[in-house]
């Protein structure tokens, strides 16, 4: 008899076609190698959880100066849709769930490109999510956010800690 969790994945497998499934399980691989990058280069709390305030506080400025070096039009372009399109919240609003706009008054580019990874993470995560709900947006801010994260590890030259450390 299957469990619950095969259950689960038969229809993760069932509903969504190949190159859905691979950019959810990319997105996962990424963000969580970043986390753990993120706590490697000394961006966590003395409960061991991940930083991100002290990451986008300690690192916005040098972030700056390393996106004026120029950026790869398609990072450009990955910026510019999760910026365009940003990720919405699952609210529950008088007995009906609902997908709502989040209002941002964070002026700070990592700071706000960091949170808005966090919100697709987390609506993938707890939220419900399936990629073929809404005709593709889901899957382009995945693919948005995995550019914005390889960029963020080359950042923090962590790619080679990225690779090498084990899951």
């Amino acid at each position: 008899m299957p469990t619950p969790t095969d259950q689960l994945y038969q229809k993760f497998r069932d509903n969504l076609n190949h190159s859905h499934q691979e950019v959810i399980i990319k997105f996962f691989l990424s963000f969580s190698r970043f986390e753990f990058l993120l706590k490697f280069n000394d961006f966590i709390t003395a409960e061991g959880l991940v930083n991100w305030n002290d990451f986008t506080k300690n690192c916005k400025t040098r972030y700056v100066t390393w996106q004026n070096k120029g950026l790869k039009q398609e990072l450009e372009n990955a910026i510019q849709y999760i910026q365009s399109n940003p990720p919405k919240k699952l609210i529950k609003n008088d007995g009906q769930y609902i997908w709502q706009d989040i209002i941002r008054t964070n002026t700070d580019r990592l700071e706000i490109l960091t949170l808005n990874i966090r919100t697709i993470r987390n609506n993938l995560f707890h939220g419900n999510k399936s990629l073929n709900a809404d005709n593709g947006r889901d899957k382009e801010l995945l693919e948005s956010s995995l550019l914005i994260l390889d960029d963020l590890i080359c950042f923090l030259n962590g790619e080679l800690d990225f690779v090498e450390e084990s899951i």
